[in-house]
């Protein structure tokens, strides 16, 4: 295990620097690691709604919630939630939903709504399936510190830097 544990951080270091953003590859490992921890029937659950759009798991699916942003940009807050860094004097340091998810437009919320349909064997399976791709992507999101907390910045992505000589911003790296 230490062996692939060591060529997996090679090959993370050694990879371009596009490999260190939360993109496709990150989403892609979280999905992996996920589904390894399915209960059998659980995974066989999954594997038949996957089966609908001729997909076998779900690092196949795992980017899904990015590649159809720019036809629905009303999913865009869905990747993201603002909790304050610094709250102001009295208010509460953990996740607040009516500070943090104003109308329920935040990935918390979307996760709870989504993971209720997914749950909903009496919703209609393409149904079902858009929201286990929502879940797949959002909790990979939710799981990106930069996605999960607000210094006033846009998630880091006007924090300027130079990561291996190349300028960038901290979201990014």
């Amino acid at each position: 295990m230490r062996r692939y544990l060591f060529a997996f951080l090679v090959t993370l270091v050694a990879s371009p620097v596009k490999a260190f953003a939360w993109g496709y590859e990150a989403h892609r490992v979280i999905a992996e690691i996920a589904e390894q921890f399915l209960q059998p029937q659980t995974a066989h659950q999954v594997r038949e709604l996957l089966a609908i759009e001729n997909v076998t798991t779900l690092a196949d699916v795992s980017t899904w919630a990015d590649e159809i942003r720019p036809q629905h940009p009303e999913t865009a807050h869905w990747h993201f939630v603002n909790i304050p860094i610094h709250p102001s004097a009295g208010e509460p340091k953990e996740f607040d939903a009516v500070r943090d998810c104003p109308r329920d437009d935040c990935v918390v919320a979307k996760i709870e709504e989504f993971e209720r349909v997914l749950s909903d064997h009496q919703k209609p399976d393409r149904e079902r399936l858009e929201a286990l791709k929502y879940l797949v992507h959002f909790v990979g999101d939710v799981h990106q510190p930069l996605h999960a907390s607000n210094d006033h910045d846009r998630g880091g992505n006007d924090v300027e830097v130079t990561f291996m000589g190349v300028p960038t911003n901290l979201h990014a790296v």
